[in-house]
């Protein structure tokens, strides 16, 4: 059995297109009543927790959306937040 990865990796092809998933993405972020706060930048995503329910352990997600034939896949990556994602592989190293 393989042991759990510390940053499992997520993968969705969506049959839509790519400028279509980053504009459900861009309105979603604008809604401020929700918990996930995050940034939308060209084909690049970066979710995480609002501060008010963040905790140390809180995930990260960082997705990157990439055109696929014919529709979009979307690829992301959850870690721990990157300030702690760095304290962790200097405590490794």
């Amino acid at each position: 059995m393989d042991r759990p990865r510390m940053r499992p990796l997520l993968q969705l092809e969506l049959p839509i297109t790519g400028e279509q998933l980053m504009e459900a993405l861009r309105m979603a972020l604008s809604n401020d009543a929700g918990p996930v706060v995050g940034r939308a930048l060209r084909r690049h995503v970066e979710l995480t927790l609002r501060a008010e329910v963040r905790h140390f352990w809180s995930p990260h997600l960082s997705l990157d959306v990439l055109e696929d034939g014919e529709g979009t896949l979307l690829r992301g990556r959850y870690a721990p937040h990157p300030h702690i994602w760095m304290l962790i592989m200097a405590v490794y190293g």
